[in-house]
């Protein structure tokens, strides 16, 4: 968990955004560790790159008998309800989002790997209060090594427009 905040601490830093761990689970169990972990980079990166200066960002991490759920939380603008439904969309910009640097990837990629993982990502928003992002996993077997299958990467990467 704590490897995605290092990747999205530079700009949070500058615009003295407040990043906060609301509760930590005691077994995780979710296996692909590296698919959430890209998840959790690009939906922080997200809530930093639209939540006001010296806002705060929650992120959660909550377990239930067969899932886990993380939620990313943050005091920005908002989506208007009318774009929530293309915000996933491969180069999707929200309106009024033309100045905040990105290409419109960020959440497609999320999109893609949640569900490659058979999980689901989630939006709640409130114009000029923020927008909670949340990410259903079900719990994998602790007992033995989860690996992801070798196409899933290949997929995901030609399915966001990138070739190899």
């Amino acid at each position: 968990m704590r490897g995605a905040w290092g990747r999205v601490s530079e700009i949070e830093k500058k615009r003295q955004i407040e990043i906060a761990l609301v509760e930590k689970p005691s077994s995780m169990g979710i296996g692909h560790t590296s698919a959430v972990r890209q998840v959790l980079i690009n939906l922080i990166s997200n809530a930093v790159k639209f939540s006001r200066d010296g806002g705060k960002i929650w992120v959660g991490l909550a377990e239930e008998m067969h899932w886990i759920h993380f939620s990313v939380k943050d005091e920005g603008r908002g989506i208007p309800p009318n774009e929530i439904p293309r915000i996933f969309d491969r180069f999707y910009r929200a309106t009024g989002s033309e100045r905040i640097q990105g290409a419109g990837l960020g959440l497609y990629i999320a999109k893609l790997l949640v569900e490659a993982m058979a999980g689901k990502l989630s939006v709640q928003s409130t114009l000029e209060e923020g927008s909670t992002l949340t990410v259903s996993l079900q719990r994998q077997s602790t007992d033995r090594e989860i690996s992801r299958p070798p196409f899933v990467s290949r997929q995901i990467s030609r399915q966001a427009g990138f070739s190899g």
